[in-house]
C-alpha cells in the first residue's frame, strides 16, 4: 500500500511540474506586442519586451529589427536599468526615458562576439529611468534625438 501511495504522490508532483513548466513556456514564448511612439515628427513602431524572459533575450540572436523600429523595455518603478550586448548581431543605440523624457543615450553600442556572459560590458543610464528603447545604430542621429526630448505614445484603433 505504501508503494502505491508513493507512486500516486510522485505522479501528482510530476503533473504539477508539467503544468507549471507549460505555463512558464507559454508566457515566455508570448508573441511580442507592438506599440507606436512618436519622437519629433517620426512615428515609430516598437516591439515591447514585457516578461523577464523577453527582457533577458532582448534583441539577441536577431539579424534585424525589420519591419520594426525598436524594442521598448518598460518598468513599474524607475531605476538604473542597464543593457548588455548578449547574443547581439547588430550594433544599437539605446535611449533611456523617465516619464517619457529622454534622460540618457548611448549611441553605436558595439557588438561583443564571443564574450562570456559575466564579461559583457554593462551600459547604464546616468539617472533613474522607467523605460528604455533599443534602436538600430544610427537612430539617435537619424531621428534627431537629444536629452530632454519627449516621446509620445501613438494610440492605435
Amino acid at each position: 500500500m505504501k508503494i502505491k501511495e508513493a507512486i500516486g504522490k510522485l505522479s501528482i508532483v510530476f503533473i504539477l511540474i508539467f503544468i507549471g513548466g507549460s505555463i512558464y513556456l507559454f508566457r515566455a514564448s508570448k508573441v511580442l506586442d507592438v506599440v507606436g511612439v512618436r519622437i519629433h515628427d517620426h512615428d515609430l513602431q516598437v516591439l515591447v519586451a514585457e516578461t523577464i524572459t523577453q527582457k533577458h533575450k532582448g534583441l539577441g540572436k536577431r539579424d534585424t529589427l525589420d519591419p520594426y523600429d525598436g524594442m521598448l523595455f518598460s518598468y513599474k518603478k524607475a531605476g538604473r536599468y542597464g543593457i548588455v550586448m548578449r547574443d547581439m548581431r547588430f550594433p544599437i543605440d539605446v535611449v533611456w526615458l523617465n516619464d517619457a523624457v529622454i534622460i540618457d543615450m548611448a549611441a553605436h553600442v558595439a557588438l561583443e562576439p564571443g564574450v562570456k556572459e559575466w564579461e559583457l560590458t554593462p551600459y547604464y543610464p546616468r539617472g533613474d529611468a522607467d523605460v528604455f528603447i533599443e534602436f538600430p545604430a544610427g537612430a539617435i542621429e537619424k531621428y534627431g534625438m537629444a536629452l530632454g526630448d519627449t516621446f509620445e505614445p501613438i494610440y492605435q484603433e
